[in-house]
């Protein structure tokens, strides 16, 4: 009879130390878009790539624009800065409610733009750990959202959040049978990302950090870390950022990319 009780205590400790939702994933996710949207937003980040096994790293450093219009719209466009042999190089990003994305690569020596297939968003970006579906962001109409619990992340609570596809489609096009968020809650940030693979088995990590707050609440990491295990990290460190100053719209257009305004 002790040891029956024990168990049954054991089970109620470890029920109440990964308590069960009080919202649903969707919620979350919703509440989470709706607190750090912003209209407009300008970075630079510095960007280094390290392989893990040799050791070896590479500095470069990049420019984001991003401009919302709200209903899911969204362009982003990213721009090597340095080093030269890869300056100017550029991916367009403009974002669909409910389908994949459009996006187009720009490279120099070619001076035109490359359309990016769905096929190849699951390639990695311009050696980095973040593949071309990694760079659309949160798309809230392709997954379906579910918490499975709340848990201690560090001194503070998370939802741990499972996204899963909602089609096979976008399976095959992201290479992730689903992720595992951890969201903090109040802030509603998202901290830790883990991709798994087609066949159900942890692939990389993202970890956002050192977070800083740009308005009411609205938060933003000025690092994050994106680790291929036991191969592969790409590290991107925030060196200025402005919110919510307009971005003129053609910034997001091909003649601006191609006519090399996007480096000035």
């Amino acid at each position: 009879m002790k040891s029956l009780a024990i168990v049954t205590l054991l089970t109620i400790f470890s029920f109440s130390a990964n308590a069960q939702c009080k919202k649903t994933g969707q919620e979350i996710m919703e509440k989470q878009e709706s607190l750090q949207e912003v209209d407009f937003e300008l970075l630079v980040q510095d960007v280094t790539l390290e392989d893990l096994k040799t050791k070896v790293k590479e500095n470069r450093q990049l420019r984001r624009h991003s401009m919302s219009k709200g209903e899911g719209k969204e362009k982003t466009l990213t721009t090597f800065l340095e080093p030269n042999d890869i300056k100017g190089t550029a991916l367009l990003n403009w974002k669909n409610k409910g389908r994949s994305d459009d996006q187009w690569l720009y490279l120099p020596a070619l001076r035109k733009m490359q359309r990016i297939a769905s096929s190849g968003k699951r390639k990695y970006f311009m050696g980095t750990d973040f593949t071309y579906s990694d760079l659309e962001g949160e798309n809230l109409a392709n997954y379906n959202y579910k918490c499975l619990k709340e848990e201690k992340c560090g001194k503070k609570t998370c939802w741990v959040i499972e996204a899963i596809p909602k089609d096979k489609d976008r399976v095959d096009e992201t290479g992730y049978s689903k992720r595992i968020l951890e969201v903090r809650q109040k802030r509603y940030i998202t901290e830790k990302i883990d991709y798994y693979d087609k066949k159900g088995q942890l692939l990389k990590t993202l970890v956002n950090s050192k977070w800083k707050k740009f308005g009411k609440g609205l938060w933003r990491p000025q690092q994050s870390v994106m680790t291929r295990h036991g191969f592969h990290e790409t590290t991107m460190s925030t060196k200025d950022r402005t919110v919510n100053k307009p971005i003129d719209d053609v910034t997001f257009t091909e003649r601006f990319i191609t006519k090399g305004m996007h480096t000035r």
